[in-house]
């Protein structure tokens, strides 16, 4: 008889143990959850309406003098952000992977610190590439290339990126065809 109960025991131990083991990983997880949550800004419908990133780019760069480089610019987020996945753009609305600007004139709202330096943060996408268009008046870009490896080039004379030239090169060529 006292056999039975010693295994009852265990079996209520255990089945507690396991128990105990699911609440504390669940309360874990959601405090992870949370804390994301709290990283995450509003959802933004933007000034414009549209939640297509590649759609403001175009929209922003058809009322400049630099509509010529729309698909330069388009294929560009898409590589400084993983085709719109990158924990800075959805974050921080930064669309080009933009540093902190110390001279030029910029459009953040704020600023982000990263393991890679401090960058540049937006209330919405408009602004992002407002900020990038001023870095291109600032810096007095071109308004047309021959094509994506000339765009790339001369980003990488203006010291717009630290990756090389041929895999940041490939990156927007593939951006552009794809």
């Amino acid at each position: 008889m006292t056999n039975t109960k010693n295994k009852k025991w265990v079996g209520y131990t255990i089945g507690l143990s396991i128990f105990s083991g699911l609440v504390v990983s669940f309360w874990n997880w959601w405090k992870n959850y949370q804390s994301r949550q709290k990283e995450k800004p509003e959802l933004d419908l933007t000034t414009s309406g549209i939640l297509n990133p590649s759609q403001i780019i175009k929209k922003q760069l058809s009322q400049t003098r630099y509509k010529n480089l729309t698909k330069y610019v388009i294929a560009q987020a898409k590589h400084e952000t993983g085709n719109y996945t990158s924990r800075l753009f959805r974050i921080a609305n930064n669309l080009f992977g933009m540093g902190v600007a110390k001279v030029r004139p910029y459009t953040r709202s704020g600023t982000i610190e990263a393991s890679e330096g401090l960058f540049s943060k937006y209330a919405n996408l408009e602004q992002s590439v407002d900020d990038f268009l001023k870095w291109l008046e600032y810096n007095n870009a071109p308004v047309s290339f021959i094509d994506s490896s000339d765009y790339a080039k001369w980003l990488k004379e203006e010291g717009y990126y630290t990756d090389s030239f041929e895999n940041y090169s490939a990156g927007l060529k593939y951006h552009v065809n794809g």
